[in-house]
């Protein structure tokens, strides 16, 4: 099976949750696949490879010139870092992987470090929005950015024009909700972090939605349709995106082969025919749709910022294709009559949608198109349902595995070769693919004494490749036999097998490396506090009226006040008219304040700081709290200082290797992750560290906004409710100014009546985080206030 080579134009990347996904993948068309090992990868629950199918996996890959990236897009701790990380790539980066994906920032540069002739991509998981930020990524061996599945193409056009690095983006499958790497939902609520890889999809799940106290029912709001690109392709091609990524790694074969395939027949006809004569055919959107699609498809954020037509509110899960109209439904006996929009085929799986079930069919005989037939059921509410949906298509299937998926499916290399048989000289049998080649020498043949040996003979075991990665190429294969002789069928076959196998060592020689010895960076963590010494006080204000009650509390000696603090951001003259008053007071009141930085870094920051670059410059702030590295970046592209430096946790230190990495920046405060717990907090908590002991913990972070979804945007940052199905209360603050919503977890973090008399962890700080918290309960909670309904967060239990 052969397939336009584009190199050096374009890569379709496809995603291999298995061995057999991986096969799957390649005699589809893909360049390259991303896969799970035994460990550190972001889908714990997929198939993924053990140690021996993924060496084998290596070699089958690279035979085919093709490539093959390792998850290592999780947090780290310290004991999987120090005492399983080197051992765990050492194998495959021997072997010739391609490159790692990698999140965590200690794990980045012990890669950099230990294994350096490998390519390092940086996760989405990183939450990369800009140019600033992916250059310095650059330092430590980054050559691919993955950025967050957010951005608009301008967005990633800027980052890649602006870094020369390779840009890889999602352009089929499942979307997060939440910007990736900034989602504790699953991780808070049930204990499942996916950070970790272990995301129980608390997204998927239905909610109530409560407005202005009006409630809407059991819809799923934090649930995205699925993604799909076609339409929009040459725009993503031509925005300097080389690598087309496919989700998927918990996904079946067949879904991944027909995906591949049909992105592969889109790029080479872009390459082909360019833009003029790119046209996407509808019969192949509707073939990707029965294979799976939530809700229809979505092309996600590349054109919009948010929009209600990304969301997918009525179904989690597979919604397939409307294959029949229901013409009438009997309440009485339950007869629904219906007329095949499609061909219906016995053991297809129908399903009708209504507002409280899913009621699955399997039909039991075949239906031609236009044809009236019946199905017999007690459905009590079908409403408005007009269709019967075909969520499995089983000749699709058929077709598909018969197709990508069986032996004679199987991709294999082109081989040239030649054979000469001469008397009274060797037999040598030569193979070539490229320009790497390799020659055998058989024994000298003998006179024949009954039935000479012939051409037709020869070139019949020379053909023979089946159970290797080879296909012999007639057109490219020259035999050369001497009349009068013989030699057995075993020689020549033995001469094959050993020309192959030798072929193959030497295709994959050049893929081999050798490791050094384990490096771990400098360590540059402060020592622990002395004990006795007390932690300051700071605390997070979110609005004006929680600014003031700190102002003129004794025991908050910090202020981090929210840089768009009750929404002074709609004042273009923000910054003078408010800001100064702000830090006036602060330091009237002997305090120290800082501007907290938004969660996410995108236009609106670059523009605001643009727009007041003189008061950035020349502003008495005592420090920023920063949320992600591209602020930070960014402040050192325009040369503003940045004076003392607070990273806030979702710039994660979950190991003391990422703490050092964060070091370099010379923070005065570094926040500790959500999810570390009591004992990893005791081994990470040093001079530098601050531990929040109090406040609602963001769970999500999203370009989506609730209020947008629902035809409810008034460009005012206000109040939603998600209920869950426990009845827990969930809420959402659409920030209008930087253009994202923020999800709080239903219950308060609480830590300060235990951490308060601890000996054992001494940090510098403690921190109040006050979000949606009246004047009255920050004086109550800064008191001491005996919260009834709270979370010890990941205190006690940590995350696995």
């Amino acid at each position: 099976m052969k397939h336009i080579s584009l190199k050096n134009k374009y890569e379709v990347l496809a995603p291999a949750g298995s061995y057999q996904c991986m096969v799957a993948a390649f005699n589809a068309g893909a360049d390259a696949v991303y896969v799970g090992g035994r460990a550190f990868g972001a889908r714990a629950f997929a198939g993924n490879f053990n140690d021996e199918e993924l060496l084998k996996a290596i070699d089958y890959a690279h035979i085919r010139g093709k490539k093959l990236f390792l998850t290592v897009n999780t947090l780290l701790k310290d004991s999987e870092i120090e005492e399983q990380l080197y051992d765990y790539i050492k194998t495959f980066y021997e072997a010739g992987l391609d490159a790692v994906i990698v999140q965590d920032f200690g794990v980045l540069e012990f890669i950099y470090k230990n294994f350096p002739n490998m390519d390092i991509h940086a996760s989405t998981q990183m939450t990369v929005t800009g140019s600033s930020f992916a250059k310095k990524l650059k330092e430590y061996g980054v050559t691919r950015i993955v950025p967050a599945r957010e951005l608009s193409i301008s967005e990633i056009k800027d980052i890649y024009e602006k870094t020369n690095l390779e840009i890889e983006t999602f352009v089929h499958g499942a979307l997060c909700y939440s910007y990736s790497g900034q989602c504790l939902f699953s991780s808070i609520i049930g204990g499942r972090s996916g950070n970790r890889g272990r995301c129980a999809q608390p997204c998927r799940l239905p909610y109530d939605i409560i407005f202005d106290n009006k409630t809407i029912q059991k819809e799923y709001p934090l649930s995205p349709k699925d993604l799909c690109t076609l339409s929009i392709l040459p725009d993503i091609l031509e925005a300097g995106i080389y690598s087309l990524k496919i989700e998927g790694r918990m996904k079946k074969p067949e879904y991944v082969a027909s995906v591949v395939a049909m992105y592969r027949k889109y790029v080479d006809l872009y390459v082909e025919h360019g833009r003029a004569g790119y046209i996407v055919n509808a019969d192949d959107i509707k073939l990707l749709k029965e294979i799976y699609n939530r809700g229809g498809f979505t092309d996600g954020y590349f054109k919009k910022h948010n929009s209600k037509d990304i969301m997918s509110l009525d179904r989690p899960n597979h919604m397939g294709i409307p294959v029949a109209k229901i013409l009438s439904y009997n309440k009485k006996n339950g007869i629904i009559r219906a007329k095949a929009l499609e061909n219906i085929d016995k053991s297809d799986v129908l399903e009708i949608f209504t507002k409280t079930d899913d009621n699955v069919y399997v039909s039991s005989v075949n239906v031609s198109k236009n044809d009236e037939f019946t199905i017999k059921d007690k459905l009590y509410n079908i409403g408005e349902q007009t269709y019967i949906m075909r969520t499995r298509n089983n000749l699709l299937i058929k077709s598909i595995e018969d197709k990508y998926l069986s032996d004679k499916a199987e991709s294999k290399v082109y081989i040239g070769g030649n054979v000469t048989i001469s008397q009274g000289s060797p037999i040598y049998v030569s193979f070539w693919s490229g320009d790497v080649s390799v020659t055998v020498e058989g024994t000298k043949p003998d006179a024949a004494t009954n039935r000479p040996l012939t051409l037709d003979d020869v070139r019949k075991q020379f053909l023979k490749t089946g159970g290797t990665d080879f296909i012999v190429d007639e057109n490219d294969f020259s035999v050369s036999v001497d009349d009068g002789l013989f030699v057995t069928v075993g020689e020549l076959n033995s001469l094959r097998r050993s020309a192959l196998e030798q072929l193959k060592v030497l295709l994959l020689k050049i893929y081999k490396r050798e490791c050094i010895n384990k490096v771990f960076a400098k360590d540059d963590m402060m020592m622990s506090l002395k004990a006795g010494k007390r932690p300051i006080i700071t605390a997070l204000a979110t609005t004006l009226e929680q600014f003031n009650t700190l102002v003129n509390n004794d025991k908050v000696s910090v202020i981090y006040a929210e840089s768009d603090i009750n929404n002074c951001l709609s004042n273009k003259d923000l910054l003078e008219d408010s800001w100064l008053s702000i830090i006036d007071t602060s330091h009237n009141h002997n305090k120290e304040i800082y501007m907290a930085l938004p969660y996410i870094a995108r236009n609106q920051l670059k523009e605001l700081v643009m727009n007041n670059l003189n008061f950035f410059k020349g502003n008495q702030l005592d420090g920023y709290l920063f949320r992600n590295l591209e602020e930070v970046a960014l402040f050192d592209e325009l040369s503003i200082d940045k004076k003392k430096i607070v990273f806030d946790n979702h710039i994660y230190s979950f190991n003391k290797h990422s703490i050092n990495f964060l070091n370099r920046y010379n923070p005065y405060l570094t926040t500790a992750s959500y999810e570390l717990n009591n004992h990893e907090l005791m081994e990470l908590c040093n001079d530098k560290t601050e531990i929040c002991i109090y406040g609602h913990i963001p769970v999500m972070i999203t370009a989506g906004c609730i209020k947008k979804s629902y035809d409810r945007c008034n460009k005012k940052s206000e109040k939603t409710i998600l209920k869950d199905r426990m009845a827990n209360d969930f809420t959402v603050i659409n920030n209008c100014n930087y253009c994202y919503n923020i999800i709080y977890n239903s219950k308060p973090l609480k830590l300060y009546d235990i951490l308060d008399k601890s000996n054992k962890i001494v940090p510098a700080a403690y921190r109040y985080n006050f979000t949606i918290e009246s004047e009255s309960e920050v004086s109550d909670i800064l008191n001491g206030y005996d919260l009834k309904d709270f979370t010890r967060g990941h205190f006690k239990r940590g995350v696995d």
